[in-house]
């Protein structure tokens, strides 16, 4: 059997464009691993106590496996970063917030020492909210008004 240039060259294209793709998908998978590590690993998925009844709410968060350290930081991702070298999941403010929403933001750190990207969740703080007691008693000796009851929030209205 005889083989002809042009199958020669037929054949020769063919395995050149082979290789080329399978190169070219190794090379996507190696870049996909690259930026993996590179970028230390999916956010944490934080939580805030919202709402709460005092001005020191609570967030927590979730981590993967592998994480080596956390790091966060309330209201802003620039500046300084509180950072541990263990697995802390749970952060509190040592002083009561301002009335108002706070926003942490957590970000984990992988075997190789990159940080995630950061995952953040919003609190409120506000103070602890009276506690109001009601009563059918009469005020002043006075009896009841028969028409009167208490709607869902404890205030009276007429029925």
């Amino acid at each position: 059997m005889k083989i002809s240039g042009i199958s020669i060259l037929i054949l020769a294209i063919f395995l050149v464009l082979i290789i080329a793709g399978f190169s070219a998908c190794n090379n996507n998978l190696l870049m996909d691993s690259v930026e993996e590590i590179d970028s230390g690993g999916d956010p944490p998925s934080v939580e805030a106590s919202s709402p709460t009844n005092d001005r020191t709410p609570t967030w927590s968060w979730t981590v993967e496996n592998g994480v080596t350290g956390v790091r966060y930081q309330l209201e802003s991702e620039e500046g300084q970063w509180t950072e541990h070298d263990d697995i802390v999941t749970e952060f509190e403010p040592d002083v009561p917030l301002s009335e108002s929403a706070h926003t942490l933001y957590v970000q984990t750190k992988n075997t190789l020492g990159n940080w995630s990207d950061s995952g953040s969740a919003t609190g409120f703080g506000r103070p602890p909210q009276p506690h109001v007691a009601h009563s059918d008693r009469p005020v002043n000796n006075q009896q009841p008004d028969t028409d009167m009851g208490l709607d869902n929030s404890g205030r009276h209205h007429r029925i």
